[in-house]
């Protein structure tokens, strides 16, 4: 069922990218080039470039969390889950699979922005290229030289998928110097993590290529009692290729491929609950003549299930990027042109049980193109700007699909006739963004600045949507084709006062927006078009550098208020599944964050960060059919009351050339609803996780042997609610887990 994009398409989108490269290097060529940035080289300094440029982050008046490479890999951390972590405000549900995970800032969440008809609320850029939604945004974090979550709206500088905040990745360029590095990790559940890159100088000051890679597995977490098999497992590969070009000393271009494949068994969740007055209870239960009974495990918290079928995800996914950078003077030429595509499968067990009622997937086929053009000035007066235009392509087919056990077809036909049919819609979808932005800051005295931003947004969208109901389970046939387009002004303005040498304060009134979308999924058969949402934001903060530098604390305070906001939800009136989206409401997020970080000796530092979020619905109710029970919005789902994370970390010289390295974290969050409709068994109570880890390593960083453990207590907690009680073929409440204990050892060597 599911059509591949039109090969003419595709290459139409790689030439357009290939074009614009050619043009850049057509006009490097012929100027003069950028000068590398030497800001904070031997110091503790952390540079962001949040604001386009290269900044001290306690510089910039914005609420930032700057996580560096050489960080992510003395603690271990391979994914967004982990930044999450020890980031105030920030939120990742991770449900095992990839297409379902969903991030959040602020309590900014998106609806499971799992097709191309939807945007998620958070944008992930790598390397300043917009990595797209869901599958698109998969990033195994390797290689890195830093990870920025910046929070609230971004929507001058990063746009219109910025309305919650960015993740902003940064990957280590290659250098003139020669470079390697190994990365081993082995633990509990047959984990293995290898990583490594080398940095060949081609010729010093003009060419350096650097490869990396990474491989990961894992075997699975959850236990199949029903097929004597573990499940939830992982396995991951990613390749990376940069090349850094400085024909001139004001010019450099960075060209980088990415390769990744994901072949796992994922989504299979625990049974919470079974409405015992549903077919499928009387079905499981041997209630129904000639048929018998099967196994259900009612404990959700064991890891096990029992399961007819092993659900499966595949994903290839690539892309190529082209950044140049030219110094002509009084403003720099910065080019960003990419290629992205991916195509991905997935099958999962619709029941989660030994019942062979129904299988389920959503395979997608998708291809995106982007191009932003700025200039940046280059003064050293009081007045600084940066200005530009950015174009953005995607082409997707998605399938969405369901089919027909033996079991149901026994239930509708009385025999197994059915057995085997496969029924879903498709959707072929195209998305333009056009855009302008432009952003300047005037500093009135050496210690007051302002900055304003704004950037226009013009978006459309066109869908050819087709769904075949056979068992009448999905809502109904459709045959819709559809186009829409949106536009937007997203402003910002920022002032800032340097309150001493050390402590800057500032406030920041900024706009964000969301794209409008599609219907485009299975049991979403109107294959109508949904409004944008908005989001203002108000937010004044503090920064400060104190006792020498050795105490950091910044801490902000928001206001953001949002409006318009993008439900979607399975009407729990109907026995049908027909899950829709449309706007509904307005809500507001107040809170509190504070990171603190003290060196208390040259060997020991101790940190502090949390947040404190009053997140609910102002007004809207769910989705529902006409004429249905009202059923009101109230607490944003996803969004503990409180979250902090303890940490200390030791590095002590302990002779021949030898550091003990320990690193201790205590990380707790407050009571959390995983579901818009807030039900209890979607609450997630207070819970509170210990990590640790201990070793030794050389004094010169060229190699250390760390043992860790996360989740030490192995506490069982929720990660995710999958409601169907009210279809009556499948009558569960099914939740996923957090992951378990686990623990292991990390050897580390740099050449």
């Amino acid at each position: 069922m599911l059509k591949k994009p039109n090969k003419s398409m595709r290459n139409n989108g790689l030439r357009l990218v290939l074009s614009a490269c050619a043009s850049a290097g057509a006009i490097a060529a012929a100027l003069p080039a950028y000068a590398q940035s030497s800001f904070g080289a031997g110091s503790d300094t952390i540079v962001v470039t949040a604001t386009k440029r290269e900044e001290n982050i306690q510089d910039v008046p914005a609420s930032i969390t700057a996580v560096s490479g050489a960080e992510m890999d003395k603690l271990g951390v391979t994914d967004i889950q982990g930044i999450a972590r020890r980031t105030p405000g920030l939120q990742f549900g991770n449900f095992t699979d990839l297409k379902l995970a969903t991030t959040a800032i602020r309590g900014i969440n998106a609806i499971d922005a799992t097709s191309a008809g939807k945007d998620p609320a958070v944008a992930y850029y790598l390397d300043e290229v917009f990595l797209g939604i869901g599958v698109g945004a998969s990033v195994d974090f390797f290689d890195i030289e830093r990870v920025e979550v910046l929070r609230g709206p971004q929507g001058t500088l990063f746009g219109r998928n910025a309305i919650g905040g960015v993740i902003n990745i940064t990957t280590r360029k290659p250098s003139d110097e020669f470079e390697a590095s190994l990365q081993v990790e082995g633990g509990n559940y047959d984990y293995i993590l290898a990583r490594g890159s080398v940095n060949i100088p081609v010729q010093p000051g003009l060419l350096a290529v650097k490869l990396s890679g990474s491989y990961l597995e894992r075997e699975g977490v959850t236990d199949n009692l029903f097929l004597d098999r573990k499940t939830n497992d992982a396995l991951r590969r990613s390749l990376r290729l940069s090349a850094l070009l400085t024909p001139t000393e004001n010019a450099e271009f960075l060209f980088t491929a990415d390769y990744q494949t994901v072949d796992q068994h994922s989504k299979q969740y625990e049974l919470l609950s079974v409405d015992t007055n549903s077919t499928f209870y009387a079905r499981a239960t041997g209630q129904i003549p000639d048929l018998p009974a099967v196994p259900v495990n009612m404990d959700p918290f064991d890891r096990n299930v029992y399961s007819d079928v092993i659900s499966r995800e595949e994903l290839e996914s690539y892309g190529f990027s082209l950044k140049g950078e030219i110094d002509l003077g009084a403003v720099s030429l910065v080019s960003v042109s990419s290629y992205r595509a991916h195509d991905y499968f997935n099958v999962s067990d619709t029941d989660m049980s030994p019942l062979s009622i129904l299988t389920d997937g959503d395979p997608e086929d998708t291809w995106r193109v982007s191009q932003e053009l700025r200039l940046v000035s280059n003064n050293d007066g009081p007045f600084n700007w940066i200005a530009g235009a950015y174009f953005y392509r995607q082409h997707s087919d998605n399938l969405s699909y369901v089919t027909v056990g033996d079991d149901l077809s026994i239930l509708l036909a009385g025999d197994t006739s059915f057995g085997g049919l496969e029924t879903g819609s498709t959707a072929t979808l195209n998305a333009k963004s056009y855009a302008a932005f432009a952003s300047a800051t005037y500093d009135f005295t050496d210690r007051l600045s302002m900055t304003v931003g704004g950037r226009y947004t013009y978006e459309e969208k066109d869908i050819d949507f087709v769904q075949v109901d056979l068992i009448d389970l999905l809502g109904g046939n459709a045959d819709v084709e559809a186009a829409d387009d949106w536009s937007a002004f997203t402003p910002s303005v920022s002032l800032s006062a340097d309150v001493t040498d050390n402590v800057m304060t500032y406030v920041t009134v900024s706009r964000g927006f969301k794209s409008g979308g599609y219907n485009d999924a299975i049991g979403e058969a109107t294959g109508i078009s949904f409004d944008p949402e908005y989001l203002w934001n108000y937010e004044g903060g503090v920064k400060a550098t104190l006792a020498d530098g050795r105490l950091i604390a910044n801490g902000s305070v928001f206001h953001m208020v949002w409006s318009d906001i993008q439900i979607q939800q399975d009407d729990p009136n109907t026995p049908v599944y027909d899950p829709r989206t449309s706007n509904a409401g307005k809500a507001h997020s107040t809170g509190f964050e504070a990171e603190l970080s003290y060196r208390a000796t040259d060997a020991l530092t101790l940190g502090v960060n949390g947040t404190l979020i009053d997140a609910e619905y102002d007004e809207g109710n769910l989705p529902t059919e006409p004429g249905s029970p009202v059923i009101p919005l109230r607490k944003l789902d996803r969004v503990p009351k409180y979250s902090v994370n303890f940490s200390a970390d030791l590095e002590q010289p302990i002779g021949a050339g030898l550091v003990l390295l320990a690193t201790g974290e205590v990380m707790s969050q407050g009571k959390m609803y995983l579901s818009l409709d807030n039900q209890p068994e979607g609450v997630v109570d207070p819970y509170t996780l210990f990590n640790a880890q201990i070793g030794v390593g050389a004094e010169d960083g060229s190699w250390s042997l760390l043992f860790w453990g996360r989740n030490l207590t192995d506490k069982t907690y929720k990660e995710r609610l999958f409601d169907v009680s009210n279809i009556d073929l499948l009558g569960q409440k099914l939740i996923d887990l957090g992951q378990p204990r686990t623990l292991g050892v990390r050897l580390i060597s740099r050449f």
